[in-house]
């Protein structure tokens, strides 16, 4: 649906676009030959049959208005902006970061002007670091905070197109750069001076070394508290009221050495630990420690954090609790947990400091160059660690409390407890069994109610099968603990995921290093099964509530705990899960998450699947944060999860993304010629033909079979364990022509920019059309969607048609230069869409879909040139 828009200085509104009424032009040709195609098994039969309709696309004649004669020949700057007004650029800033702007039509809406659909729930808001707009706030007057400079690459506000199945322009160019992909910060972090190997075993032996204390759960459980108080005082203020005016630097500093860290050694490279710089350089000093912290930079451990806090699995090096105090190791909770209040202890300084006038710097001794210096000190990973801090601070609620747990020695007065009693098994033969009050620290969300809507929200967006009565029993169980929440018991080491979720931009097999228990395998498990925890009943002898909403899946998405990137699509689909007995009484409790799932006639996908992206063209299909709801299921398959085989395409070499010169030049407006060079026969206006494919093409169904196409060394390994289901190979069949096509490779759609011409043509010297023109050095060809099979619009040989490919995206300029892009019409019609989408995943071709009245064809193809695509899918 097109956006109210006016030119500037119009008062009217725009004509209506007659484009297609006026210019159109088709070509039939007779009797030909048809290819009856077994693609599976490589068998090509030659069938005579007429051929069908192919679709041209017309051009509006530029010497067609009876002003041509009075138009001048040559342009000038106002003319190129004129008859490119709401056109969307395509390119790189300055600072490299992806950009589609609309250079002559300003006013446009960034909502309406996007190729990507909004942010459908507050709750959702948590999956991106970047600023945007959360829906249903009224705030308009942001907070003055610290600008972290990280987010999730590939940008997850880009990561659902406008059509189904596709991505953002953003989203495409940043997957070969993605945090998952293997290309780190090549930043060296500090290692105070110590062999970064050495450190892990400091930390528990002589933490002083490192410039901290004996790790104290109440003090750091206490300070965290506290500091969750003062930050959401300085949200609620809109910053006035921050860490600086709350207290001084020298309390400051003496909180944290006196309870956090230890004093600094004399020759700290810190030159005044009092002041706030020198506690700010202490900080990121000690985050940037190595081998000690977890990485958020890395994508596996943005969702494995709740793993850490809710899911009771000692360290390996926890030792006995009758042990003396001094002897005692940290856990792998406790780390997260101290690691998470030096993180809050920096950013509330470095939010303070933001918010802060010039002379108020100056009363603390700190100037504007010295706060730009603290960038200087960051690395890549200390700044995920800010953002993580962030994101617990603004959703969940840090609360201390106590829990009983009991030991089989009697406790040591003077000694303090650790929280690792609660993960010990007793043992009544060794010795009295005694129980014991332990301080804790609860993580609890902040909106409950935000995160359950959020949940339920995600349910009817993807027609989960009755959410209503889902909703309703998840709710009253919530409901009826209240504030009881925090006595839930963190669930025990069974409740660990047998392979936690791969990341798709990885080549791992897994997307944490976690060793698989032989009693958790299930027969529905696959290779890259997530472990699902569902409820348990409570335990009435006790005031222990054991899990009565799901494992650390759920804990996570209800608590708030949600880090930016694609953490956030594993979590809302695993809490819907596990809160659903009958579901996971059809489909077992293990999940393939970047597969997908047959449950009653229906299948579910993840929009990393090809599946998914392929039968996203169907009508009736529907897709909310990374799950594609599909009103069909592959045939003869019962309930269950499926993972499924396919290749990724080799990425260009640099990526395309750091082409910023070519990406520039290929989609420019004027062909890279100065407008005073242009004449009006260097334009041509390319329209979408009236007649629409006529096509007998019918879809048959989707067929799963064991896998057993040679994809490369880009799939996993099988499994070796025979209890596993192995990778599934995905085959569309379609009648007339009768045709198996195999989804061979992970290909992706890419949503077209939305376009707002002007009745351009004037300016041409045509008859007035609502149209973007194209430089006649942008070639293209149009071919219909059903001559794809026995016309290959890239050339009969497929291994030239891949050499070509990579020529294009590699080498760039020539070939990017003389190659048509090839537009697939397909419009009117659902199956022809598939039709097509099944096609590029068997040829391995990405692709832009583009639809009539949406994006017209000029832009698409500047668009395709610019990130490297050689194929449009038009639609309508």
């Amino acid at each position: 649906m097109r956006v109210p828009w006016r030119k500037k200085g119009s008062s009217g509104p725009r004509p209506p676009g007659l484009l297609r009424r006026i210019f159109h032009r088709a070509r039939k040709e007779k009797a030909g030959k048809e290819e009856k195609i077994d693609v599976k098994n490589g068998n090509v039969q030659s069938v005579e049959k007429e051929k069908p309709v192919e679709s041209q696309t017309a051009k509006a004649p530029v010497t067609s208005s009876p002003e041509a004669e009075e138009q001048p020949s040559t342009f000038n700057d106002e003319k190129v902006e004129q008859i490119f007004s709401g056109a969307p650029k395509f390119g790189m800033d300055a600072e490299d970061a992806v950009i589609g702007v609309f250079p002559y039509a300003e006013e446009l809406r960034i909502r309406d002007a996007s190729d990507c659909v909004a942010i459908a729930h507050p709750a959702f808001s948590a999956c991106t670091a970047k600023r945007h707009m959360v829906p249903g706030s009224k705030d308009s007057k942001a907070v003055k905070e610290y600008q972290i400079g990280v987010w999730e690459v590939p940008n997850m506000l880009k990561a659902t197109g406008r059509e189904p199945g596709t991505v953002g322009y953003d989203y495409f160019l940043e997957e070969p750069i993605s945090d998952a992909s293997g290309e780190q910060s090549k930043e060296t972090a500090a290692d105070g001076g110590f062999d970064a190997f050495e450190n892990i075993n400091l930390l528990n032996s002589a933490p002083e070394r490192l410039g901290l204390r004996k790790f104290d759960l109440e003090a750091v459980g206490n300070r965290l508290s506290e500091l969750a108080a003062i930050y959401g005082e300085y949200r609620s203020t809109k910053g006035k009221i921050h860490l600086l005016k709350k207290q001084t630097p020298k309390e400051l500093y003496t909180k944290l050495f006196t309870q956090i860290l230890s004093p600094p050694r004399q020759n700290s490279i810190v030159k005044d630990p009092n002041s706030v710089k020198g506690q700010i350089q202490t900080l990121v000093t000690l985050l940037n420690l190595k081998s000690i912290w977890y990485d958020f930079s890395s994508p596996e451990w943005r969702i494995r954090a709740g793993q850490v806090l809710w899911t009771a699995v000692p360290s390996d090096n926890s030792i006995d609790p009758q042990s003396d105090e001094d002897d005692r190791q940290l856990t792998d909770r406790d780390v997260l947990i101290l690691q998470l209040d030096l993180a809050c202890e920096l950013l509330l300084r470095l939010d303070a400091i933001s918010s802060m006038e010039l002379e108020e710097l100056e009363e603390i001794e700190l100037t504007a160059e010295e706060s730009a210096e603290f960038r200087e000190l960051e690395t890549k990973k200390s700044r995920w660690d800010l953002v993580f801090a962030r994101s617990v601070l603004r959703n969940v609620e840090i609360k201390m409390t106590t829990k009983e747990v009991t030991t089989t020695a009697p406790p040591q007065p003077q000694k303090r407890s650790f929280p690792f009693f609660s993960l010990t098994t007793s043992d009544t033969s060794t010795g009295e069994i005694t129980k014991m009050i332990v301080p804790e620290i609860s993580f609890l969300p902040q909106d409950l109610d935000k995160q359950l809507s959020g949940l339920f929200h995600f349910a009817k967006a993807i027609n989960w099968p009755d959410s209503e009565t889902v909703e309703q029993q998840l709710r009253t169980k919530v409901g009826s603990y209240g504030d009881k929440l925090s006595l839930i018991q963190t669930p025990s080491v069974y409740a660990t995921p047998m392979a936690s979720p791969r990341s798709f931009m990885s080549q791992r097999s897994s997307y944490f290093d976690t060793t698989t228990q032989p009693d958790l395998i299930r027969r529905s498990s696959t290779p890259l099964s997530m472990q699902l925890n569902p409820p348990s009943s409570h335990d009435s002898s006790s005031n222990i509530i054991t899990n009565p909403i799901g494992g650390w899946l759920t804990r996570s998405y209800l608590t708030g705990l949600v880090l930016p990137g694609e953490s956030l699509t594993h979590l809302l689909l695993s809490s819907l899960l596990e809160n659903d007995a009958s579901a996971i009484a059809e489909l077992g409790d293990s999940a393939s998450l970047y597969g997908g799932f047959v449950l009653r006639g229906r299948s579910w996908w993840s929009a990393q699947c090809i599946v998914g992206r392929v039968l996203a063209a169907l009508d009736g299909s529907a897709e909310c944060m990374g799950w594609l709801s599909i009103p069909a299921a592959p045939t003869g398959v019962e309930n269950g999860w499926f993972d499924i085989a396919s290749a990724r395409l080799p990425a260009a070499n640099p990526p395309r993304i750091k082409q910023r010169d070519m990406m520039s030049r290929v989609a420019d407006f004027a062909g890279g010629v100065e407008p005073s060079a242009l004449e009006v026969a260097s334009f041509s206006i390319p329209v979408d033909a009236t007649e629409r494919p006529d096509s007998g093409i019918k879809f048959e169904g989707l067929h799963l079979s064991v896998y057993d196409i040679d994809l490369s060394d880009s799939l996993p390994s099988p499994a070796s364990s025979d209890t596993r289901m192995p990778p599934q190979t995905a085959t569309l069949h379609f009648s007339t022509p009768d045709v198996q096509i195999p989804l061979r490779y992970l290909v992706t759609f890419i949503s077209a920019y939305p376009c707002f011409p002007e009745p351009t043509a004037p300016a041409l010297g045509a008859a007035p059309v609502t149209a973007h023109p194209l430089h006649t050095s942008q070639a293209y060809r149009t071919v219909s969607a059903e001559s794809l099979f026995s016309e290959p619009p890239f050339g009969e040989d497929e291994a030239q048609s891949k050499s070509s490919r990579r020529s294009m995206v590699e080498d760039g300029e020539a070939a990017e230069e003389v190659e048509p892009i090839v537009i697939v019409d397909a419009r009117g019609n659902a199956t022809l869409a598939l039709f097509a989408r099944a096609w590029c995943a068997w040829k391995g071709e990405h692709a832009i879909v583009g639809r009539v009245g949406t994006s017209c064809i000029a832009c698409c193809v500047r668009e395709a040139r610019a990130i490297g695509v050689r194929l449009v899918i038009r639609v309508e």
